[in-house]
């Protein structure tokens, strides 16, 4: 239970409550209560639900900007890497965050549109600063694909095959940049 009503707080209190009874059970009261503070303690911090989601979007897209920012840059190979090695082995919190951005994103598409902005970014990166952008592609569609099946619950795989997965993903990352 979190005993105060930070906005970090009442979003970790969110996805707790997502991992625990699922997107479709995320509401205001119930994550007012999880965190242990009044519904207006939390209506300070998140006047809507959708401000809610909003700020669960922000802190995953926030956790990436570094990845943006080496596409931006050009430095492919060092973006590929980080992109490998961190949504392959995705941390459940963000994976129960994107299942409610998912579920909601359903009825309000807009809400995605920063999630959108950022994989644009990325995209065009890719495309100004290799000389095999298709490849690059490649690479960061592989890595998304296996993170959106994971979110939906759709694969499982074991730490052998993320193992031999990464290292595949590696290896085609060096003919792309050094």
């Amino acid at each position: 239970m979190v005993n105060t009503n930070t906005p970090t707080q009442l979003c970790q209190a969110a996805v707790e409550l997502i991992a625990e009874q699922g997107a479709a059970h995320l509401t205001l009261s119930a994550v007012a209560e999880r965190a242990g503070v009044s519904k207006g303690g939390l209506l300070y911090h998140f006047p809507t639900k959708r401000a809610l989601l909003e700020a669960l979007l922000k802190d995953l897209l926030d956790k990436r900007t570094s990845v943006r920012a080496l596409a931006n840059a050009g430095a492919i190979s060092a973006m590929l890497e980080q992109i490998i090695s961190h949504d392959i082995d995705l941390l459940d919190e963000e994976r129960y965050a994107s299942q409610a951005l998912l579920a909601v994103s359903a009825e309000d598409p807009d809400l995605l549109s920063p999630a959108r902005e950022h994989i644009n970014a990325i995209v065009k990166g890719i495309y100004q600063h290799t000389h095999l952008p298709e490849a690059a592609m490649t690479i960061l569609l592989a890595t998304e694909g296996l993170q959106l099946l994971e979110t939906l619950g759709l694969l499982e795989l074991d730490d052998d095959q993320r193992k031999r997965l990464r290292e595949h993903l590696r290896a085609g990352k060096r003919d792309i940049a050094p």
